[in-house]
């Protein structure tokens, strides 16, 4: 079951998915964290599950801002959404879309062709913190048509009872035009 956070409607994500997918295969629904929910148990509670994927979507210029931003409590918005995404399932996934690269001048980076005042090697530091202190995963799409084929893959495999490996990933054949 892929369950599908309401704040992403009426995203090209949605539509897509419910039409790759069998329409009982998924649900839109607001969760509490993150925008996309594997689970094999439906759980309309919510509740925490080691056997729950969840996948938060940025893009890449909302990756940026996300860090630099802090809520209320002082905290980084991007490492609070993440911590309440591993609040709620096992396995977190943070999917950035889009192309991250360095400017000419380091100080500053290019996000999806816009340039911003952070540190492209701050960006990659902070990357791989979130996979060392996090335990975060991290996947990277360059086009929204690739993070749809990843997301019906992560689907696929979910399915499977023993999906702890992820060499297992299997993505599913783009239609020819």
């Amino acid at each position: 079951m892929l369950l599908i956070d309401s704040r992403e409607q009426p995203s090209m994500y949605v539509r897509q998915l419910q039409g790759l997918l069998a329409i009982e295969e998924t649900q839109v629904l607001t969760l509490p964290a993150g925008d996309y929910l594997y689970c094999n148990h439906p759980t309309l509670s919510l509740e925490y599950s080691k056997d729950h994927l969840l996948v938060e979507r940025k893009k890449m210029g909302d990756f940026v801002s996300s860090f630099l931003q802090h809520n209320k409590n002082g905290k980084r918005r991007l490492i609070d959404q993440l911590e309440r995404c591993g609040q709620l399932a096992g396995q977190v996934v943070l999917l950035l879309e889009g192309v991250l690269k360095p400017a000419l001048d380091p100080s500053w980076l290019i996000a999806d062709g816009r340039a911003r005042k952070f540190p492209y090697m701050a960006a990659q530091g902070l990357l791989l913190s979130l996979q060392t202190e996090l335990g975060v995963r991290i996947l990277w799409t360059e086009t929204p048509v690739i993070t749809q084929v990843l997301l019906v893959g992560l689907h696929s495999y979910w399915k499977k009872p023993l999906h702890g490996s992820w060499v297992q990933l299997t993505f599913p054949k783009l239609k020819s035009s």
